[in-house]
Parts: C-alpha cells; structure tokens; sequence
C-alpha cells in the first residue's frame, strides 16, 4: 500500500487529460439527419426488374413535388441509368442538398417516358 499511493499519484498526471477529453467526447451527439441528399421516394423493395418502381413518396418530398408517384419506374438520374436501389443510392450520395437532377420514369397510365426536374433536399429531422 506504500508503495500504490506514489504510483498512482505519479499516473493521475497523465490520466486527467484523457478524462477531461472523454468527458467532452461523452456530450450528446448533434441531431443528424441522414447523408447525402434527399429524393422522398418509397421504392418497392419486392419487384426486381430494371429500375426503381414506386411505392409512393413521402409527403412534400423533393419526388412528390415533381410530381412522381406509386406506380412510376424510374429508369434514370442525373443523366445515367438507375437498374437498382444502389445506383439510385451512388446517385444521391453523389449530390447535396439544394442540386437539380434530372429523373426520367416510365408511367403506366401513357406507357412513355417522362423527365422532371427535381430538387434535392436535406432529410427531416425525426
């Protein structure tokens, strides 16, 4: 025990800036709201053909406000082809809120494609 006091007294130097940077490391972490921008479709994660068919959007989504909605395919972004959900993602990632990208779909109801201008956004806070 004689010898324990000195010894620890001798570490507490070099332990107190590790404790006083792991107690500001241990504050509660920023509010995020995801990465990349934001599109507010709702794929349909079940059919596998190429492109993305839509479930729906989520209300006052950069995709709703273009216009998109349940049933559209959409076969392309920002002038490259979208087969899967990934690519769809490379694509989002790729951009920042506040970017224009084209998305061209197929819509059952006319059976042609169309291109829409959209705006990306920032995700909502939860």
């Amino acid at each position: 025990m004689r010898f324990l006091i000195p010894t620890l007294l001798a570490l507490l130097p070099a332990v107190a800036p590790l404790a006083a940077q792991t107690k500001q490391d241990t504050a509660p972490p920023a509010a995020t709201t995801g990465y990349g921008a934001w599109f507010g479709s709702i794929p349909d994660m079940v059919l596998s053909d190429p492109g993305i068919v839509l479930e729906g959007t989520t209300q006052g989504s950069p995709a709703a406000k273009a216009g998109l909605k349940k049933g559209d395919v959409i076969i392309a972004m920002d002038g490259g082809p979208v087969e899967t959900l990934a690519d769809m993602v490379a694509v989002l990632r790729a951009h920042a809120p506040g970017d224009t990208i084209s998305v061209v779909f197929w819509r059952d109801a006319d059976a042609k494609d169309h291109t829409v201008k959209v705006v990306l956004g920032s995700r909502p806070a939860r």
